[in-house]
């Protein structure tokens, strides 16, 4: 630690749940949508596949060693978690008080809830935010580095991307694995509503 203090067995434990019961879920949601956006988008799913083969030539497996080499299936990655992010919102309390360009500010320890699912969607910051576009992340793009937080930001955000990126191991884009075309469709709602509910009445 930054004061040279160790670790309790107790705090210990608590940061290892905290990765084992917070990270797998994110992380399996996370490449279920990469997944998703990939199938129903076959044009870049396949120029997913044809990276990975000319990366792999005769190899039987993705290794660390080539995640940097992938950067159009690392676009699509990003698009996807940019659509779908595992993590939709996040609440934090503020360490210090904060001013807004517009001269609002927000006192310290008050709790606050970022929508990272309205950022990612908001017309604003990312223009026709409900198209499926990589490009938005190709190498020099001039988006602001926190338009796109699918685990919200700072160290963490990185150790949780890096096994995002593990998901390009996913063997369906290898091609002896074979290659199955299905066509799916999901009709997504930002409003969850019951489709049949009991009716209820109040007597006094």
């Amino acid at each position: 630690m930054k004061n040279g203090s160790s670790l309790s067995d107790k705090d210990l434990r608590a940061e290892v749940d905290t990765f084992m019961f917070e990270g797998h879920d994110t992380t399996a949601s996370g490449i279920s949508w990469i997944l998703y956006a990939l199938a129903t988008h076959p044009e870049h799913q396949q120029r997913c596949r044809k990276e990975i083969q000319s990366l792999l030539g005769d190899g039987a497996s993705i290794t660390w060693d080539h995640l940097d080499q992938m950067p159009y299936t690392t676009m699509c990655i990003k698009e996807a978690l940019r659509l779908y992010p595992p993590v939709p919102a996040v609440g934090r309390e503020l360490s210090k008080p904060i001013t807004f360009p517009d001269g609002r500010s927000l006192p310290k320890g008050i709790y606050v809830s970022l929508n990272f699912y309205a950022l990612h969607h908001n017309p604003k910051v990312w223009p026709n935010p409900e198209v499926f576009d990589p490009s938005r992340f190709a190498p020099g793009s001039d988006s602001h580095s926190h338009a796109f937080l699918p685990f919200s930001g700072g160290s963490r955000y990185r150790t949780l991307l890096h096994a995002e990126h593990g998901g390009k191991h996913t063997r369906h884009l290898v091609p002896e694995q074979g290659h199955l075309e299905v066509k799916i469709s999901l009709e997504r709602e930002k409003e969850i509503s019951p489709k049949r509910c009991a009716k209820l009445t109040r007597k006094r």
